[in-house]
């Protein structure tokens, strides 16, 4: 329905930009870092930060396309019984 496919499409543009936002802090303070003296640990934190919400947006695509799949796979079904 068209519920549906506005509710995927959000989950989708929120994904993208946890995606981006993520990776692009994680690069600024990978290159920041020694210059500002952010210790080591500091630095792993941000690592498992970014690899939790990598991780995330990984598991909400694989949601996304399962329940595409599952809804294509019932209009397949509709379509040959006619």
């Amino acid at each position: 329905s068209e519920l549906d496919k506005n509710i995927k499409e959000k989950k989708g543009r929120l994904i993208a930009v946890v995606i981006a936002a993520s990776i692009s802090i994680w690069s600024i303070t990978q290159a920041v870092a020694p210059s500002l003296g952010i210790s080591a640990g500091y630095m792993l934190i941000i690592d498992f930060f970014t690899l939790i919400a990598l991780s995330w947006a990984l598991f909400s695509l694989y949601k996304i396309f399962t329940i595409i799949g599952n809804q294509k796979d019932k209009f397949v079904m509709l379509k040959d019984e006619d």
